[in-house]
């Protein structure tokens, strides 16, 4: 069963990781290290071969969780279908890869039937929060994704 530990805010793992000893598994954010209090946490199992890793902002539509996965070659935005429980992944959709305005897609929000995100985060342009010599920053792109499968 899936349990909800940060209600009405998305939580972004830039690098998602399970860190921990024996039993005890935790999602690593790279920026901040493992998030706590996480008692009872396990990992997703899945019934078919699809890499869930590389995930910057995850969500919950319906009985799917929709991953922007920036942190895989090529970068994509997946829907991943959950077993009837919220156990297990038992079906996957590529629902947009490798798209050619993208720089780093980045997290959003579910809107309806869409998910608002961000196309092209900028981090390659800044470094420690001041542009790059040489650099500009770029306007930003708020790319719109139907989330129905055609099914739906």
């Amino acid at each position: 069963m899936l349990r909800t530990f940060v209600a009405a805010i998305t939580l972004g793992l830039a690098a998602p990781a399970l860190a921990g000893k024996g039993h005890e598994w935790r999602p690593v954010d790279e920026a901040t290290g493992p998030i706590r209090d996480m008692e009872g946490l396990e990992q997703l199992a899945r019934d078919i071969p699809v890499i869930l890793d590389g995930v910057d902002g995850l969500w919950r539509y319906g009985s799917e969780l929709i991953a922007v996965q920036n942190g895989t070659s090529p970068m994509r935005i997946s829907a991943f279908e959950l077993s009837e429980g919220g156990t297990r992944v038992i079906g996957h959709r590529v629902l947009e890869q490798a798209h050619s305005e993208w720089t780093e897609p980045l997290s959003g929000s579910i809107d309806g039937d869409a998910l608002i995100y961000v196309g092209n985060g900028q981090w390659d342009r800044y470094i420690e929060g001041e542009l790059k010599e040489g650099m500009e920053a770029l306007p930003t792109q708020i790319r719109r994704l139907p989330l129905a499968s055609p099914a739906q």
